[in-house]
């Protein structure tokens, strides 16, 4: 579910509920500052279930990190899937966005940097 990218173009889908739509944007922005090949979409259209829901229909804000859906694996639960049909750049990528993510969250490592910009006198 995050090792596939048939067309390389690194998108992936944060799907998301109104009441965590917060937390898929900040993860938006953690895998865009340190993943920046990724092409996160925040969507809402993700339809049955998957391991994030129990947690948001007990009111906890959650998201599911997935390829992206329009580029779905073929192989998903088929007996061809396997580690050689996995795109092992891209799985490294997802999987240092979800690290980058923790330590980022977890430890309250957001850095706001706040400035005024010198005017140009040309």
């Amino acid at each position: 579910m995050i090792a596939y990218d048939g067309n390389n173009d690194g998108a992936l889908d944060i799907n998301t509920n109104a009441g965590s739509l917060s937390l898929a944007n900040e993860f938006k922005q953690i895998v865009n500052l340190y993943q920046p090949a990724l092409v996160p979409q925040v969507t809402t259209s993700l339809n049955g279930g998957s391991d994030h829901q129990p947690f948001q229909q007990r009111g906890y804000k959650a998201i599911l990190s997935i390829e992206d859906n329009s580029d779905f694996t073929p192989f998903y639960h088929t007996v061809n899937d396997s580690y050689s049909s996995l795109n092992k750049p891209y799985f490294v990528k997802m999987v240092k966005a979800g690290i980058a993510a923790l330590t980022t969250t977890a430890g309250d490592f957001k850095i706001t940097i706040l400035h005024t910009p010198i005017v140009s006198r040309t």
